[in-house]
């Protein structure tokens, strides 16, 4: 028997049947647009870094390495649109405005923040921090930190463009949330995800990630209060995080990696792109679910057993992660693509999206604009449409501006009766951001017969 047969017998034989099934790239068509808040065309990976200590507070951490985004963006050959930030409930208020001050400054040079709400504290003797970790799901589901959150909310309403949230990050025994308590979980993330959203934050995306917990659907909360799905890559991307994208998959949910860094290998090994970037590249583009991805661009000072994974410096891994990220696939910062892309409706938007005829060959397409991470949207509606199962678009643009909950009423033509269209409706919001719904299936139907029923 040939090697490669006998070594995957012997896997069967090992692992079972179900482990061959998450090998499979059984995706074909198996995976469309959910119509998620700030979701991406499907084809579209969005692109985010993290950078040293340039989204944690210094005086929180002064043996973190500065490394700043630009040294990343140098290396990376483009610009990441989404940028980590952390936030804690326990957080003093200067270090919660200096935060919230960072947050605000992405925003407003429109980058998308990546916010990490920890659900846990430092565990602080004598006034230094243990490096322990202190749980604070039960207090969150009690309600002790409920003005803090509303003000958290308030802020990230006010923010411009795209929002994505991370509460409780990392749940599990593989990252930061290893001390959250499994039991209050659910109903701290319920009700903080439902008190930030009444303080107005209601276009925020909200992610549920994992850290390696053992059954992650025991700490699902609902999907009623998730947008994502979310996990972490620090070693070789494998079977498990398939499996967990299939899984989201079949709630409905895009999936963010919302942490990568090859703490094993660093970036300047001579074995750590085969180890482990080539694989985290393989599940990013071999894996529809996935719509984004965060690099932890970090010399993991302090860290014991973490390796340098920043890509700054003259070696190969840097010249392929470049060659990587400049696919057509991966979305940057700066880019507004010819062709429309588009991040999912915050409110309303698929649901008021209406088709009708209009006469032999036209049809009216209404829906109302909607907000941005709690900001007024004022933009120029338009409608794209395509025959169903051709790339063919044509797109008509409405006559007006429209503000936020007003609606949009456009007259697309030239279509053909008996025939399915796929139709979008779109409105560009300012600073790069183009949202909308979700395609639409649309059979033009032949017009009643003058006189008849």
């Amino acid at each position: 028997m040939a090697d490669p047969l006998r070594r995957l017998a012997e896997a069967l034989r090992r692992r079972g049947a179900l482990w061959l099934l998450l090998q499979c790239p059984a995706w074909a068509g198996a995976f469309a647009h959910t119509g998620a808040r700030l979701e991406p065309a499907d084809g579209t990976i969005l692109h985010g870094a993290q950078a040293g200590a340039s989204s944690v507070a210094l005086w929180e951490r002064p043996d973190w390495d500065v490394t700043s985004i630009p040294d990343y963006e140098r290396a990376a050959g483009a610009k990441p649109l989404l940028l980590v930030h952390y936030l804690s409930l326990t957080d003093g208020e200067p270090a919660l405005r200096g935060k919230l001050k960072s947050i605000s400054d992405t925003a407003a040079r429109g980058r998308a923040p990546v916010i990490g709400l920890a659900f846990h504290a430092p565990v602080i003797a004598d006034g230094r921090e243990t490096g322990a970790r202190r749980d604070l799901c039960r207090e969150i589901a009690s309600g002790a930190f409920d003005e803090r959150l509303t003000a958290i909310g308030k802020h990230l309403a006010g923010l411009p463009g795209a929002v994505f949230l991370r509460p409780g990050y990392e749940f599990g025994p593989g990252g930061d949330g290893s001390a959250y308590d499994q039991a209050a979980y659910p109903e701290a993330f319920r009700r903080a995800v439902s008190l930030i959203r009444a303080a107005g934050a209601g276009g925020v995306a909200v992610i549920w990630h994992q850290g390696k917990a053992r059954d992650p659907l025991s700490w699902y909360p609902g999907d009623a209060v998730v947008d994502w799905w979310g996990l972490s890559i620090f070693q070789r991307a494998g079977g498990e995080s398939r499996s967990f994208a299939a899984e989201a998959a079949r709630h409905g949910k895009p999936l963010l990696v919302g942490e990568a860094s090859p703490r094993d290998e660093g970036s300047a090994g001579p074995d750590a792109w085969k180890s482990w970037y080539q694989p985290f590249f393989d599940f990013l583009e071999g894996t529809p679910p996935v719509k984004g991805f965060c690099y932890l661009n970090n010399s993991w000072t302090g860290w014991r057993g973490w390796k340098d994974a920043r890509l700054e410096g003259d070696h190969g891994t840097a010249r392929r992660y470049r060659a990587e990220i400049a696919k057509p696939a991966f979305l940057h910062a700066g880019e507004r693509p010819p062709a429309p892309r588009f991040w999912g409706p915050a409110f309303d938007l698929a649901q008021g999206l209406t088709v009708a005829a209009a006469g032999e060959n036209r049809a009216e397409v209404s829906w109302k604009t909607i907000s941005v991470a709690g900001a007024a949207a004022e933009c120029r509606g338009r409608v794209t449409w395509r025959p169903a199962g051709t790339g063919a678009t044509d797109t008509q643009t409405s006559a007006a501006e429209e503000r936020a909950g007003d609606t949009h009423r456009v007259v697309i033509g030239g279509l053909e009766t008996g025939r399915e269209y796929q139709i979008q409706a779109l409105c560009d919001a300012g600073g790069g951001l183009t949202i909308g719904s979700p395609p639409r299936r649309y059979m033009h139907p032949a017009p009643a017969a003058a006189g008849g029923p």
